[in-house]
């Protein structure tokens, strides 16, 4: 431990009340009655040196499922506020957005004490699970009696056998429309709602300004913050940049198809390639067939076409 750690381990353990005015925002229901707060314990294990309580505290903030529409249902959802190491930190925190969309954070409390660390040694850092992800996923947004209903399809399909497709399809279908059956609306998890949730929670734990961190997902939701709910925003960083306007997942698979392709072009046209390799691209994509139809047998598993 670095002398700085050990000084803030030393007073976490020593100190009688949290230190303010993040901590006792959350015990007192929040700053901001349209997003009540609740306190709850921290969903997993803490990273190593943090005492729940005193140097990081989880709660969840009920915001609307559509912000457009305050008085209509509402969900929670979950967030961890870790406490900067600072005796005078910077009254703006940073919020770390997440990747994804579909991977949380609160349950991965190592991953930002790591990855923010540094930043902490000044500022409060704020991290949720964003609408429909992990923690913040409520029991009408998932699908559970979709999923027991047929187990045995569920498990070979994860085996890979059947019609695989098939399966998903009809999985994907009974799954929406248990959710519907819920009450919950699944076109109300996007991108826009998510930064108007960002919004909120800085309200309700009573930061009228802060910072935010995006990686991957994170940095589109944080381009969306900043155009859609700006209030308060006073920095951003964006790592590994997702455009607003590229459409991410129609175009996933182009790199490495082009990566493909430009391996069967630059064969061709080099002579000692194109004589050890002839019509490489019709050759590759002729056993990839055979290997999705018939994956090789191997002492180590069984080799197809996607690994």
């Amino acid at each position: 431990m670095t002398p700085d750690q050990i000084v803030a381990f030393v007073l976490a353990l020593t100190s009688q009340h949290p230190a303010a005015p993040l901590f006792p925002v959350i015990a007192a229901g929040g700053a901001d009655p349209r997003y009540p707060v609740t306190a709850i314990h921290c969903p997993a294990p803490l990273a190593p040196y943090e005492v729940e309580g005193l140097t990081v505290a989880c709660g969840k903030v009920n915001v609307p499922e559509n912000h457009d529409k305050p008085d209509g249902r509402r969900i929670d959802l979950t967030f961890i506020a870790y406490k900067s190491r600072s005796a005078a930190p910077a009254a703006d925190p940073v919020v770390y957005l997440h990747g994804g969309p579909g991977s949380g954070i609160v349950g991965n409390p190592v991953l930002i004490s790591g990855f923010l660390g540094d930043v902490r040694a000044r500022r409060d850092i704020i991290a949720f699970d964003q609408r429909g992800v992990s923690t913040s996923a409520g029991p009408n947004s998932r699908c559970y009696a979709s999923i027991a209903s047929d187990p045995e399809s569920a498990l070979k399909a994860a085996k890979g056998e059947g019609d695989v497709e098939a399966v998903q399809r009809h999985a994907i279908r009974a799954c929406l429309d248990e959710i519907k059956a819920n009450g919950a609306d699944v076109t109300a998890i996007n991108t826009l709602q998510n930064a108007k949730d960002v919004r909120a929670l800085m309200s309700a734990l009573g930061f009228p300004t802060y910072n935010i961190f995006g990686t991957s997902y994170g940095t589109k939701l944080g381009q969306e913050v900043m155009r859609s709910a700006p209030d308060g925003l006073r920095s951003v960083i964006l790592d590994s940049v997702w455009p607003v306007q590229v459409p991410f997942y129609d175009l996933m698979a182009l790199p490495i198809a082009e990566g493909i392709e430009s391996v069967f072009e630059q064969c061709a046209a080099d002579s000692m390639c194109a004589a050890a390799y002839p019509d490489l691209k019709t050759r590759f994509w002729a056993l990839w067939n055979k290997l999705d139809a018939q994956p090789l047998k191997t002492a180590q598993g069984e080799v197809t076409a996607q690994a």
